[in-house]
Parts: structure tokens; C-alpha cells; sequence
């Protein structure tokens, strides 16, 4: 009924907004990606009026973002991630990232010096670095990272919310990286009974499992 359709349009044009805001685009960009002014795109947003679907399809493309996520019933997205506090957060991952550094240059014998003399700066720059000081630029760990036989991995953050948001990236690069045929089984309903079942058996130890396949090849034979 109208009723219903105006309040579907409203909800469709609030995840239309949340999406944009989320990947940082202006409207003006949104509106030119999919064909449409500035103007006919804020009507979209503000629900009053609806956006078509081949206009939705290219938005959800280019924002990288399930077209499914504005399905009928589907859930608001979910923006309520932790507030993060950049004043306590970056100097805090400052003299953690500056600990190992210095625990490796330790670890290996390596004076201030020596370590400089190959890098290229003032052995004064790596003891601010060492101490937490001085914010350390990204190419500047980087050469640090190879000189001391060591990943950028090795220093990326493990802990928190962040941490959360990487390894939920990495997990989505692995699941894309797989076959199609196997994407599409990970991802049909009906099979979720078999994922557990392969989960279950991945957690029993081999010899048992080898004796389970052995028992079961003697019923079939």
C-alpha cells in the first residue's frame, strides 16, 4: 500500500546515506556515478524519492557494497563501531611500535649507529624513534622493518577495534580468493549442515579420524 512504500522509501534512502557516508563521498560524486544531479540524488537520501534499480545496481558496484543490503527486510547497516580516540590511540601505538623496534635492534647486537649508517639518518632520529617520540613515516618502518629481518605485519595492530576491522578484511580477501564452485557452496543456505560437519571433523585428531574412515570402509564393504 502507499503507506508501506513511503516508509520503504525513507529506509532505502537512509542505507543509501549511511553507504555513501561510509565510503566518504560527497553527493555530487554519488550523484555522477549513477547519472543523476546532486539534487535527484539528495531526494533519494531524504526518502523522497525512490531511487530505480539499475541506478542501485551501478551505486552498490561502485561503492563495493552487496546490492542484497537493501533488499526488503534487510537489517540498517551496522555503523555502531567503537568510538576511537586518535589523541590516546596513535601515541600509545607510537611506543609500542617503538619497543619492538628497539627489542629487535637489541635482539640482533645492532648499535644506533650501525643501523643509521645503513639507512641513511642521524643515529639521534632513531633514538626518538626508539623512545616514541617522534611519529615514525610509513617508508621510514618500512626500511627499519627490512633492515631488522622483519614483516610490516609484525607491527600492525592486534588488538581492539582495528585490529577486529583488519582481520574481517583479510577474511573477506581469502573467502574472494577461493574457486567459484566453492564460493558458491560456502554461500548456499541448504549446505550450512555441511559446514559444521566439516568443522567438527576438523577438530578430531587424525589417528582418530583415520580410524573412523577405517571403520567405515569395513561397514561398506
Amino acid at each position: 500500500n502507499k503507506q508501506a512504500r513511503l516508509l520503504r522509501t525513507k529506509v532505502l534512502g537512509a542505507k543509501i546515506r549511511q553507504c555513501r557516508l561510509s565510503s566518504g563521498k560527497t553527493i555530487k560524486d554519488t550523484a555522477g556515478l549513477i547519472g543523476v544531479t546532486s539534487s535527484v540524488f539528495s531526494s533519494y537520501e531524504k526518502g523522497r524519492k525512490g531511487i530505480s534499480l539499475p541506478e542501485l545496481e551501478i551505486f552498490s558496484y561502485h561503492l563495493n557494497i552487496p546490492l542484497r543490503t537493501f533488499q526488503s527486510g534487510a537489517p540498517m547497516i551496522d555503523n555502531d563501531k567503537p568510538s576511537i580516540h586518535p589523541e590516546y590511540l596513535i601515541p600509545l601505538r607510537q611506543r609500542m611500535i617503538a619497543a619492538k623496534l628497539r627489542s629487535r635492534r637489541k635482539e640482533l647486537g645492532l648499535s644506533l649507529r650501525q643501523v643509521t649508517k645503513d639507512i641513511g639518518i642521524p643515529p639521534s632520529r632513531l633514538s626518538s624513534y626508539e623512545r616514541g617520540e617522534s611519529s615514525i613515516p610509513l617508508p621510514m618502518l618500512e626500511s627499519l622493518v627490512t633492515e631488522f629481518d622483519l614483516s610490516l605485519d609484525d607491527f600492525v595492530e592486534n588488538h581492539g577495534p582495528i585490529s577486529r576491522w583488519i582481520n574481517r578484511q583479510h577474511e573477506i580477501e581469502s573467502f574472494l580468493m577461493l574457486p567459484d564452485e566453492l564460493r558458491a557452496f560456502l554461500t548456499e543456505p541448504s549446505n550450512e549442515s555441511y559446514l559444521y560437519l566439516a568443522q567438527k571433523l576438523s577438530q578430531i585428531p587424525p589417528e582418530k579420524l583415520h580410524a573412523l574412515a577405517e571403520g567405515l570402509l569395513e561397514i561398506t564393504a
